[in-house]
C-alpha cells in the first residue's frame, strides 16, 4: 500500500540543507530549494550497511539490473520496495539511503534520512519512506514522516510512505528477479561464461539461480 500524503507537518522554520555524501569520503550541503538529481551522481549511502552478529534487521546489498550495481536495504520490507522499483519499466535510476535532510521543526532540529530516491523515465524524482503498516498507528512516526515530505512536495518532487503490496505480487516479482539479473544484465557487462555465471550464481534467490543455470546449461546455451 503506497500513501501519498500523511497529512501537514507544521511548518518548517527555515530552508534546510540537504547533506550529501559521495564515493571519495567528501561530504556536501545544498540548501533543499536547490538541490537538483545532479548533485547525486558519484554519491553513496548516507549510512554504511554492515550486518552485526545478534542484529534482528535484515541488511543486504540487493544486484540491481536498473543501476547495474549494488544497493543497500535495511529491512526485508525495504527489499520489497526495492525489488518493485527494479522491475518498474517507468524506474531509471535508484539511490538507497540518498542524503540526510536537517530541519527545524516546532523548535526543535530534527534530521531524517530517505529510503530510497527514485528517478522516474518521466523526469520526475520519487523519495520513498518504507514503513511497516501497524509503526502509522503511531502519531511520533506519523509526524516523523510527515515534516520531510512537505519539504520534498514543495520541492516538487514526488513522495511516497510504502508499506507492502500484495503478497502474490511481490512473489511472482522475487520468482522473476533470478532470471531478470540474468536476462536483462547488459551485454557490455558480460566478458565471457564466468561474467554470465556470476550474475546467475550471485543472484538474490540462489536456489532460482541454479535452476536457471542448470536450464540453459541443458539448452547448450553457455
Amino acid at each position: 500500500m503506497a500513501v501519498r500524503s500523511m497529512g501537514s507537518a507544521r511548518r518548517t522554520l527555515k530552508v534546510p540543507p540537504v547533506s550529501i555524501r559521495y564515493k571519495d569520503a567528501a561530504v556536501r550541503e545544498v540548501p533543499v530549494r536547490q538541490l537538483r538529481l545532479a548533485d547525486f551522481a558519484e554519491s553513496k549511502p548516507w549510512r554504511d550497511v554492515r550486518s552485526v552478529h545478534g542484529m534482528t534487521h535484515h541488511l543486504g546489498k540487493y544486484a540491481s539490473v536498473t543501476t547495474g550495481g549494488h544497493v543497500v536495504y535495511e529491512s526485508r520490507l525495504e527489499l520489497a520496495r526495492l525489488l518493485l522499483a527494479d522491475f518498474d519499466p517507468a524506474v531509471r535510476g535508484i539511490f538507497a539511503q540518498p542524503c540526510r535532510l536537517a530541519a527545524r521543526v516546532s523548535d526543535r532540529v530534527r534530521h531524517h534520512v530517505p529510503d530510497f530516491l527514485l528517478v522516474m523515465r518521466s523526469g520526475t524524482v520519487r523519495v520513498v519512506n518504507v514503513k511497516p503498516a501497524d509503526r502509522l498507528q503511531d502519531p511520533g512516526i506519523v509526524e516523523a514522516l510527515a515534516w520531510p515530505g512537505e519539504l520534498f512536495r514543495q520541492h516538487g518532487w514526488e513522495y511516497e510512505i510504502w508499506s507492502g503490496a500484495d503478497p502474490v505480487l511481490l512473489e511472482n516479482v522475487r520468482f522473476l528477479a533470478a532470471y531478470g539479473a540474468l536476462v536483462w544484465c547488459p551485454r557490455r557487462r558480460w566478458s565471457g561464461r564466468g561474467s554470465r555465471w556470476w550474475t546467475v550464481r550471485n543472484s538474490p534467490w540462489p536456489s532460482i539461480g541454479w535452476r536457471v543455470t542448470g536450464r540453459l546449461r541443458r539448452r547448450g546455451r553457455r
